[in-house]
């Protein structure tokens, strides 16, 4: 089994922590999916190098903040079988970062608007599986065709679902440009020494 280095950990712990922070905050504020736990767990993915690590970034972000909603507002963090397929399209996000070669800006932004493909294929699974618009293959259509963006002409759900992929896209932008820039400083410093 692989052991877990110091700066894996340290990485992990502030990860997770920021992913709750994030998350905790965001829904106090009343802004409920504007959360960019999906950058955090492609960082996670390619930072950590190790799939199995690096999704529990995804996972306890999720459930630790999920455990605090549900506590202070019983009903919002725990809510039936689709939730674990939202937890499954963000582990995605993890499986998809442990797999880049380069964290360079184009790299970065095919990577999250990847991830941000599969979570929305797999979590709509969740929700046909959970029966909202019934267990037929019209009901499996209904489910797809109702979380379009453009299924209406309702400018309030488009600009939520384009929100939460730009805020994914910038974090992760953010995030592996910090990353390299201290790759970069650190290695120049060993090579002064």
């Amino acid at each position: 089994m692989h052991q877990i280095n110091n700066q894996q950990k340290f990485t992990l712990g502030v990860l997770i922590l920021a992913g709750i922070l994030c998350r905790t905050l965001n829904f106090e504020i009343g802004d409920f999916h504007i959360v960019p736990i999906g950058a955090l767990a492609l960082f996670g993915g390619y930072a950590l190098r190790n799939r199995y690590l690096s999704i529990l970034v995804p996972v306890l972000t999720m459930f630790i903040s999920d455990l605090y909603l549900e506590v202070t507002q019983p009903g919002f963090g725990f809510y039936g079988i689709s939730q674990v397929f939202v937890y499954l399209g963000m582990a995605a996000f993890a499986v998809l970062g442990s797999g880049m070669k380069s964290g360079k800006p184009l790299p970065v932004l095919g990577y999250t608007l990847s991830g941000s493909l599969v979570f929305w294929i797999v979590s709509n699974l969740g929700v046909y599986l959970g029966g909202y618009y019934g267990y037929s293959f019209s009901g499996l259509v209904t489910t797809y065709v109702m979380a379009l963006p453009f299924r209406q002409n309702d400018a309030y759900s488009n600009l939520l679902f384009f929100n939460i992929i730009l805020v994914n896209v910038a974090v992760a932008q953010v995030i592996f440009a910090a990353y390299h820039y201290a790759l970069s400083r650190n290695s120049r410093a060993v090579k002064a020494a």
